[in-house]
């Protein structure tokens, strides 16, 4: 079904978006190693480990020796932080590289073009999140042709662990 799921939001992603995101979409593009790292913080949530597999919860740590990972691995790396706000969580991220945020209170709140801007990043770091999730699905599908080499690490708390795919990896 993936095929008609991108045919139907295909349309959607395909929208010329504000200014902020058309600037954001070419600063993604003009990157060689560009990174999406998406952090969903449940802070709406009663209980935010109720949506983590046996209940594991991600530390900043966690995140912090994947970023170490992949700024030793990839030549000039370039991260953008996806979330929906600017948190404890992500003011204790670390990076010795270049580093863009895309919050949505920093006016990177529509949907579609936010998750526009998750598919154009070669590489993808995220948590479980049914949003972030398919930003990297569409990645996938419609970036296939263009790179072999692309890196994924995702956590390893999707309440359904059906959803990983055997090249990923997980943390």
């Amino acid at each position: 079904n993936i095929k008609e799921i991108i045919r139907l939001s295909s349309p959607h992603l395909n929208i010329k978006s504000n200014e902020k995101f058309e600037k954001l979409y070419k600063e993604i593009k003009s990157e060689k190693n560009s990174i999406a790292l998406c952090f969903r913080s449940y802070q709406d949530a009663k209980d935010p480990l109720e949506h983590s597999y046996q209940r594991r919860k991600i530390k900043v740590d966690d995140y912090n020796r994947v970023i170490t990972k992949m700024e030793n691995e990839l030549d000039k790396p370039h991260f953008f932080i996806f979330s929906q706000n600017n948190n404890e969580f992500i003011e204790n991220l670390k990076f010795k590289s270049k580093k863009t945020f895309v919050l949505g209170s920093k006016g990177y709140s529509e949907s579609w073009s936010t998750l526009k801007a998750q598919l154009l990043c070669r590489h993808q770091i995220l948590n479980n999140s049914t949003f972030y999730f398919w930003g990297l699905i569409f990645s996938e599908y419609l970036n296939e042709e263009k790179d072999k080499n692309k890196i994924v690490y995702i956590t390893n708390n999707f309440i359904n662990q059906k959803v990983y795919d055997p090249a990923w990896r997980k943390f």
